[in-house]
């Protein structure tokens, strides 16, 4: 696309094998001009034998390279192509005959649903989209990876972080199969695994809910299946600055303003009602462990923390606890 270098490694990390695709053997020829960005971010270049189309979005799109062309990736012959995200494709010119039927058509695209739609991909990737414009992006693992409001970030997080003494991180290392459905009320996707750290293991289950206005639900019931000493538990929330900043904040019966200034001191103790009202979105978070607000510009990130620890210390085996967070993401008042 950009006239870059590419070497090739035939030692491919010590294996010796020479990895050639036919990609490598493609007669595309000299650019006909630069390469240009569709209004869907969809990248194209023409050239002398083919063309080349790259999708570095998050949604998958159609290509209409402008006549009839073979992938050389799968051997459809066709006018339009359904380009997955993250993808690319290198299409040459033929007279072959069309393939039969159309492509496989975009299994998530960046328009807005008439109604709730939940999407599992190949990837284990799963993604619940509302007719509002709220759309939410889990990790095979459960992990919270996106939530988006009509294109932007309002907040990340969603996903708890665990931690041993003195600073070392749980992560998942088995999990199951996720599950995505929606109706017509309610999206709803379902995860499965375990949390481990050296010799501490813990079971979770998560199940997020999403209604057509705007809110959703995290639950998650957790399992020690070791004893456990915990450094820290925590469910969050990171308000990015640039977009708060003198935001409104009702936490129970505590009216705030966000600080434009970096300050030190705790902005809410303890609240399990907050609502953030700002020119970007108004957000309204219910937790049933106690929510505290702080500004972490102090610890090097720019954004406003809004935290429940629901555990924390020594763990014995055998114990349960439930964390639920329901968020609530609507316009902002700008």
């Amino acid at each position: 696309m950009g006239d870059g270098y590419f070497a090739y490694d035939c030692a491919n990390m010590g294996r010796g094998n020479r990895w050639w695709y036919p990609e490598f053997d493609t007669p595309l020829g000299r650019p006909k001009g630069p390469a240009g960005r569709n209004a869907d971010g969809i990248w194209q270049r023409a050239f002398t034998g083919g063309a080349v189309a790259t999708n570095g979005t998050n949604y998958d799109a159609v290509v209409e390279p402008g006549g009839k062309y073979r992938d050389l990736s799968t051997g459809r012959v066709a006018i339009r192509f359904t380009l997955r995200r993250f993808d690319g494709r290198i299409l040459l010119p033929t007279d072959a005959p069309l393939t039969p039927g159309e492509d496989a058509p975009p299994r998530l695209t960046a328009a807005v649903p008439e109604k709730l739609l939940a999407t599992k991909l190949d990837d284990g990737t799963v993604a619940i989209q509302t007719p509002g414009g709220l759309e939410l992006r889990f990790e095979p693992t459960g992990a919270l990876r996106n939530i988006l409001f009509n294109g932007r970030t309002p907040l990340t997080g969603g996903w708890p972080v665990v931690a041993a003494p003195p600073r070392t991180h749980f992560r998942v290392v088995e999990s199951q199969p996720a599950t995505a459905s929606a109706t017509e009320t309610e999206a709803a996707a379902v995860f499965a695994g375990e949390l481990t750290e050296g010799d501490h293991r813990g079971a979770f289950v998560e199940t997020c809910t999403v209604t057509p206005d705007n809110r959703f639900t995290l639950h998650f019931d957790f399992t020690a299946n070791t004893d456990l000493n915990l450094r820290m538990w925590r469910h969050y929330f990171f308000l990015p600055v640039r977009d708060y900043a003198g935001a409104t904040v009702v936490g129970d019966e505590k009216t705030l303003k966000l600080p434009e200034e970096r300050g030190d001191e705790p902005l809410l103790s303890s609240a399990k009602h907050v609502e953030v009202r700002s020119k970007q979105a108004t957000l309204t978070v219910d937790s049933s462990p106690p929510l505290s607000l702080i500004d972490h510009r102090k610890w090097g990130t720019p954004d406003y923390l809004l935290a429940g620890y629901p555990v924390s210390g020594a763990v014995k085996q055998g114990a349960t606890w439930s964390v639920e967070l329901t968020v609530s993401v609507q316009a902002g008042e700008g």
